[in-house]
């Protein structure tokens, strides 16, 4: 597994552009599961698109609690399970935060969620990876009611989906997706039943969907 070390030392070597700065890269140990609210509904994992690379061991990740994984809490008590690392919130699975959720979900431990002053990406160890075949054959999310396989039924071939937006680096990592952002829309805002609450990166995008995840910036803001 790659370290946080050798991942953030590969994108400033081969990635970041001239005056962007990496800010976060969020993984190894710290890596759990990413959970969608599309539609007003509980979707566990978040829906990968079609062609989204995957981890060839499966990207085992922590046991969820019962409460989480049937979505039977309240809010955004989804904080208090140390397996969880985030939630995507979108009006559905064509939606940037579903993208960006769903390419983290599939990679599974082996994923990294990467922040800088101007994009947001996932990124993964290149050995590390495989790729998922397309929506019609994959398993639907629990919950979804067949929609999910059916939106991203519509997208791209999987070959042409990865190759449009694969970037592999000369030192052996390989950023599956991205997406430039606009920094007034990063906040740190508090979630959970704790008074002071648990710090979460929250980002908007401009279609109206976004995400809440554990990062180390949330933790150091």
């Amino acid at each position: 597994v790659i370290s946080e070390k050798q991942l953030s030392k590969s994108l400033e070597a081969d990635w970041i552009a001239e005056g962007e700065k990496l800010l976060a890269v969020t993984g190894g140990t710290e890596i759990g599961h990413v959970a969608g609210v599309i539609a007003g509904r509980w979707v566990l994992p978040c829906p990968a698109p079609a062609g989204a690379p995957a981890a060839k061991d499966g990207g085992e990740l922590p046991t969820l609690t019962d409460v989480i994984r049937e979505g039977r809490f309240r809010g955004d008590e989804w904080v208090h399970d140390p397996a969880m690392l985030g939630v995507v919130f979108a009006s559905d699975v064509e939606r940037t935060a579903v993208q960006l959720g769903g390419h983290l979900a599939a990679l599974g431990s082996e994923g990294w969620f990467v922040s800088t002053s101007q994009r947001l990406a996932i990124a993964a160890f290149t050995s590390s990876l495989s790729y998922v075949q397309e929506a019609e054959s994959a398993e639907e999310p629990a919950g979804s009611g067949g929609k999910v396989g059916k939106l991203w039924g519509r997208a791209r071939s999987a070959v042409s989906a990865v190759s449009d937006g694969i970037a592999s680096l000369g030192s052996g990592v390989t950023v599956v997706w991205e997406t430039p952002i606009d920094p007034a829309a990063r906040s740190f805002a508090p979630r959970g039943r704790d008074p002071r609450g648990l710090a979460v990166h929250h980002h908007a995008f401009p279609d109206g969907s976004s995400i809440e995840i554990r990062t180390g910036l949330a933790a150091r803001v």
